[in-house]
């Protein structure tokens, strides 16, 4: 983990790896260099693997870099297909009189200094107000078949691709004061809230991290840290932040003064991206039950959930039982 930490700081930051971490690249043995392509998909950050390594002098056994530059080729074709198809569905909802934001995707690929390599797997789109149902009636009368969720939100395919329409921009509970949609502090909070939702529940990986991480290099001078750091406070979610920027900054080369908070240690928190992966899918217990059942996958769900309550309770204390119970809710439902 350390050195795939390491490269993705390169890939995020695009500044040269420092001399002095050269000696523990060019030590890899091959068994090292397929266990960091390995761990790099566990994490659905091979891109940016790929993308540090383009220009560092070190051999790469065939067994890694045939299979990374392939990856690498797939990773921009379906980034290429995925922002045209972004952008195409958003146009035809404005034509319609709605006002779909793009959450993560295509959107955060922007922010890279290399977009096709940032991997995602659909599109979520948010609705403000009545507009998601508006959104779905529309797409029904075009053809789609649309699956509703009992929160409003709802799922369809277009042109191949799963799109996930949101009612809910924040994955934050409480009338506490949000920004609206589409500022920067928006943004930051919004991909705050969601890594916080997953590193809370299932798990959450290093791609949903170097997100943040390139959100806030990306806004570097351009939002109000005074207000993101009082959303975060007002939503008791500032000792999260705390955690998660101690994260970025640590690893992830985000210097301090791009970001609001006091540093921690980031430990608690890398210990649940190596434990579980992208979404924390990839620990022992989730393997399995994603092949297995409806029922045996929602109750590993719940019991995950409940095995990282003690971690919300720590540092969003305001907002963990009622952000566990609903989930746990809607996966035993």
């Amino acid at each position: 983990m350390t050195t795939l930490l390491l490269l993705a700081r390169k890939a995020i930051t695009d500044l040269p790896l420092p001399e002095e971490d050269m000696p523990g690249l060019t030590s890899l043995s091959r068994e090292d260099w397929e266990a960091l392509y390995r761990e790099a998909k566990r994490q659905s950050v091979a891109g940016l693997l790929y993308y540090a390594l383009t220009d560092i002098d070190v051999e790469i056994p065939d067994s890694v870099s045939f299979p990374l530059v392939s990856e690498a080729l797939r990773l921009e074709t379906a980034c290429r297909d995925m922002a045209a198809v972004s952008s195409e569905l958003i146009a035809l909802f404005r034509q319609e009189g709605l006002h779909p934001f793009e959450m993560k995707g295509a959107t955060i690929a922007a922010m890279y200094p290399a977009p096709g390599l940032r991997e995602y797997g659909d599109i979520d789109l948010y609705f403000p107000g009545e507009e998601s149902a508006r959104a779905a009636e529309m797409l029904r009368a075009r053809g789609a078949k649309v699956s509703s969720a009992p929160d409003g939100s709802f799922h369809f395919r277009y042109k191949g691709i799963d799109i996930d329409s949101h009612n809910r921009y924040y994955d934050l509970y409480g009338n506490a004061p949000k920004p609206e949609p589409g500022g920067p502090e928006a943004v930051l909070l919004m991909l705050s809230a969601h890594t916080l939702k997953h590193a809370a529940g299932a798990g959450a990986g290093l791609r949903q991290i170097c997100d943040l991480a390139a959100a806030f290099r990306h806004f570097d001078g351009k939002y109000d840290p005074g207000k993101l750091r009082e959303y975060c406070v007002r939503n008791g979610i500032e000792a999260w932040n705390k955690l998660v920027c101690s994260f970025i900054a640590t690893y992830l080369g985000i210097p301090d003064r791009q970001h609001p908070f006091n540093k921690v240690s980031p430990a608690p928190l890398l210990k649940i991206v190596a434990e579980g992966g992208n979404f924390g899918h990839h620990s022992a217990s989730r393997s399995r039950a994603l092949g297995a059942s409806p029922v045996r996958r929602k109750a590993d769900t719940a019991m995950r959930f409940l095995k990282h309550l003690p971690f919300a309770l720590r540092y969003a204390p305001r907002v963990a039982l009622s952000s566990v119970f609903t989930l746990v809710k809607g996966n035993l439902s």
